[in-house]
């Protein structure tokens, strides 16, 4: 992961215990897992204050409720993006695309558009959120997309 030196040390174990390649392994949402990591990890640094990451953590952990309560409240497009994804991951495809609308508001990484959002919940909705390794694969590459441009971002 392209992460600043500080949060990549804060959280190489917790990626090192469950890697991107094992991690959101469902479409729609699972127990979550590393549930007192992800609390120990947000009582550390700089992340106990930045809600943003700490709900892209708890997304990365399954852990659909905690990330829900923290984006809801996120006023900028990555929080929209975690807020539509969280409900992409719930089966609820069209308060999905009410919150990637919400997200193609504001600047988002170059490699996701509107347009793929929204072709990534149509995709999931089509296969019914059964897993395939295509979506899945499109599904981790997309939070860390996310991940990796808001950690990049100043301040």
């Amino acid at each position: 992961m392209n992460l600043p030196v500080q949060l990549h040390a804060t959280l190489e174990k917790l990626f090192e215990r469950h890697p991107l390649d094992k991690a959101m392994c469902n479409l729609h949402g699972s127990e979550p897992v590393l549930t007192e990591e992800i609390r120990a990890i947000l009582h550390t640094g700089g992340i106990a204050a930045d809600s943003t990451l700490a709900a892209g953590l708890w997304l990365y952990v399954d852990d659909l409720e905690r990330c829900h309560e923290i984006c809801q409240d996120l006023p900028d497009s990555l929080g929209a993006c975690w807020h539509g994804i969280m409900h992409r991951r719930e089966g609820d495809y069209s308060n999905s695309h009410y919150w990637m609308n919400r997200a193609e508001r504001n600047p988002l990484p170059e490699k996701l558009s509107g347009k793929a959002l929204h072709d990534l919940v149509d995709s999931v909705a089509q296969v019914r959120g059964v897993n395939t390794a295509a979506l899945v694969k499109q599904q981790r590459d997309e939070w860390l997309t996310l991940f990796e441009y808001y950690a990049s971002q100043p301040g």
